[in-house]
């Protein structure tokens, strides 16, 4: 037999409750509140900086935005938490899903007005964060959680694409890094001309050397001292991919993929292929809007001479 108890929705320094069916079955919750204020981080929660939902039982939570507001760097983030204190932003693996164009965002851009989906499976409560600088106006948020599952993935969009990471940042000029590059740091990027959106599938990295390779060389070369970093730049902030590992050596890229294959060819010479398939892995792309200034990013700062080639293609759709 089912129980009925009290759970709370958090909007600013309010609390409004509502009852919340428990035991056989679980029913909906609602909730409504405002996000007026600007939070530095993504880790400690300000008054006026989010909303907060208690989703235990629940598999998809959805929330509508309306009012003017807008951030100068930044946006609202999806965030989920077990304890209700520790708190993980969940924009990259469990993107939101946009109802009014059937697409995903990474997170709620400056001024947006519309109803998003995201996955809480397995999670004690949501919260959306405003993060950034500069808050103007207000949000005015209308939440649910439900058992039901939300879509599956909508069929990607656009064109198949293969892009370079250059200094260029659109896929032109050098691909292949093997000089020396530890006095001055490089970064590679890429960010979608326009309006266009890039779905990423999968990250492909080839770096080949002369002799064979070694597990804790790079390549054929000796070991890095700084090693190799991924960002994704959304709201003007990098955000580190890759648990914030800096990729130093070769059995370093076997810690986020098995889909590694090293080629002998004929005499000492080798290459290693590395992908990251974040469609396979998670389920879904990631998502780099052009529009929004995002950006893939990968940042070199080491000395690459001995090695052949060293390139970094991104492999997905744009649209």
């Amino acid at each position: 037999m089912a129980t009925i108890q009290s759970r709370h929705v958090t909007c600013d320094d309010t609390q409004s409750y509502f009852p919340v069916i428990t035991g056989a079955m679980f029913a909906d919750e609602a909730g409504v509140g405002t996000i007026t204020a600007t939070n530095a981080d993504f880790t400690t929660d300000i008054a006026g900086s989010s909303i907060i939902m208690d989703c235990t039982g629940k598999a998809t939570l959805s929330f509508q935005i309306t009012g003017t507001w807008s951030m100068a760097t930044g946006g609202l983030y999806p965030q989920v938490s077990l304890d209700g204190t520790h708190w993980i932003s969940i924009y990259s693996t469990y993107p939101l899903l946009d109802i009014a164009d059937n697409d995903y965002d990474s997170f709620v851009y400056s001024g947006q007005q519309s109803i998003w989906q995201v996955d809480v499976t397995g999670c004690y409560q949501f919260r959306l964060l405003a993060v950034g600088t500069t808050f103007a106006g207000t949000v005015n948020i209308s939440i649910r959680s439900t058992s039901h599952r939300k879509q599956q993935f909508i069929d990607l969009p656009g064109i198949p694409v293969n892009k370079f990471l250059t200094v260029a940042g659109d896929g032109t000029g050098t691909n292949s890094f093997i000089t020396d590059l530890s006095a001055t740091p490089t970064t590679l990027f890429y960010q979608p001309p326009g309006f266009q959106k890039l779905y990423l599938t999968t990250l492909y990295i080839q770096i080949s050397g002369a002799t064979k390779f070694n597990q804790t060389d790079y390549g054929s070369i000796t070991a890095l001292t700084n090693g190799i970093t991924f960002f994704i730049k959304i709201g003007g902030v990098e955000l580190s991919l890759f648990a914030s590992v800096a990729f130093k050596s070769n059995s370093d890229w076997y810690a986020f993929t098995n889909h590694n294959v090293l080629t002998a060819w004929s005499g000492t010479a080798e290459t290693l292929g590395i992908e990251i398939s974040l469609l396979d892995d998670f389920g879904m792309p990631l998502i780099i809007d052009g529009a929004q200034g995002q950006q893939l990013i990968c940042k070199l700062h080491d000395n690459f001479t001995g090695l052949v080639n060293q390139r970094f293609l991104l492999k997905g759709r744009q649209v």
